[in-house]
């Protein structure tokens, strides 16, 4: 067994200029600059989804990964905070009405542990008229039923914002 401290051999694909077949070279990179280096090569990013509507932030999940995304959810503010502490994730989108802890102070805790993640906010319940009616450190509002052509739009200008 490896530790966490150990290098891992990744392979990567190098085309070679002439466009023939690719040739594997072999790159040593740690744990998370290996992380780092997929999402960059691939553009892939991990988002996290918090709602307590299951089947919303399931269906989301799954349209999330046709697009590689890695997508993780939460149904409450308590366990998005535990996952985000758990696993780094990119970009969070988070409900307004939770159980237990609200999504303003879900964000609050969020925003104070890891201030360059964007946070997109999405509700049933109407939305701000200008982005100064956002709560502070909300990156966008979207609202119910989410367009996820829109969400990709904003989470792509929110992860190239930051």
């Amino acid at each position: 067994m490896t530790s966490s401290r150990s290098w891992a051999v990744k392979l990567k694909w190098i085309v070679n200029p002439a466009g023939e077949r690719p040739l594997r070279s072999p790159c040593r990179l740690s744990p998370e600059e290996s992380h780092i280096r997929d999402r960059e090569v691939m553009g892939l990013f991990r988002a996290l989804l918090v709602d307590d509507e299951e089947e919303l932030v399931t269906t989301l999940q799954e349209r999330l990964s046709y697009r590689d995304i890695d997508a993780d959810f939460s149904l409450t503010g308590a366990d998005a905070i535990q996952k985000m502490r758990e696993k780094r994730f990119d970009i969070v989108v988070l409900d307004l009405k939770l159980p237990g802890i609200s999504g303003i102070e879900t964000m609050r805790v969020l925003k104070n542990e890891y201030p360059d993640v964007p946070i997109i906010l999405i509700t049933g319940h109407g939305s701000p008229d200008t982005t100064d009616d956002l709560p502070k450190g909300a990156y966008e509002y979207l609202p119910k039923p989410i367009n996820i052509e829109k969400l990709m739009e904003v989470m792509k200008e929110a992860l190239a914002d930051r």
